[in-house]
């Protein structure tokens, strides 16, 4: 006997991307003015306890101060950002400085090799570099931007010294939704490793398709980082001590919290 499997169409949609976007301007901004006192960012040092919790309206003051001193120190749109240290609040903050310049982050965890960041900045053609001290460790010989967070060596900028002094006040235009937007490197765990970039214009269809964000699996990584801060202003938490002191993020809305 014969059996008829009907199946159900899936339902016919369009996205629509904006020609211009920017995650800074067009997200954190549009917290900090629609619920500026939430929590934005909340991190934990899981060593000490100590707590620092950010809202909205100090993640966009802050990052248009990143901005201005990524531009201060020579960093342009389009420029290729190498960035080296925990997820610190600084980590979060350059990556919206950069993002909000029009520069492209690139990511890079301390457990690369002084190989392994030659090879990146080789490849991306990394312009500029921000790291902790054990990130400017991994960076002898590179004659780019160099920043430096919490201690700057001599021939580094210090980037928290900058970031105080900086102006609040940024305006770098609009940047087109399918300009570069984060460039990731693979781990090259079951292959040779490879490098992606991430267009504007895929942050800019997840603030509109929660649909598009579960196709996107190759992105998925990257989309992740950012991800509470497209759904009603959740927060994020990082670094939490647990009981086996490792480090764990978890996200929740802020009542939850």
């Amino acid at each position: 006997m014969a059996v008829r499997i009907q199946t159900r169409p899936e339902p016919s949609w369009e996205l629509k991307v904006p020609e211009y976007f920017n995650f800074a301007t067009d997200v954190i901004d549009r917290w900090a003015k629609t619920q500026p006192d939430v929590p934005g960012l909340w991190c934990v040092n899981a060593a000490t306890g100590v707590e620092q919790k950010f809202t909205f309206q100090e993640l966009s003051r802050l990052s248009a101060q990143a901005a201005n001193v990524f531009r201060s120190a020579g960093v342009r749109r389009g420029d290729r950002v190498l960035i080296m240290m925990p997820r610190v609040p600084q980590w979060w903050i350059a990556m919206l400085g950069l993002i909000r310049l029009g520069a492209v982050p690139v990511p890079g965890t301390l457990l690369l090799t002084p190989r392994d960041v030659a090879y990146r900045i080789q490849a991306a053609k990394i312009n500029a570099v921000i790291a902790n001290a054990d990130g400017v460790a991994k960076l002898n010989g590179f004659d780019g931007v160099r920043l430096a967070v919490r201690e700057a060596p001599a021939g580094w900028i210090d980037f928290d010294a900058r970031l105080r002094a900086a102006d609040t006040a940024f305006d770098a235009g609009p940047t087109r939704s399918n300009d570069p937007g984060i460039i990731y490197f693979t781990s090259a765990t079951a292959a040779s490793r490879k490098w992606c970039c991430i267009h504007r214009l895929v942050t800019a269809s997840a603030t509109g398709s929660r649909r598009l964000v579960a196709r996107l699996q190759t992105w998925r990584g990257a989309l992740e980082h950012f991800r509470p801060w497209l759904g009603q202003g959740r927060v994020v938490e990082l670094l939490r001590p647990v009981a086996d002191g490792r480090l764990r993020i978890r996200t929740g809305c802020p009542g939850q919290i």
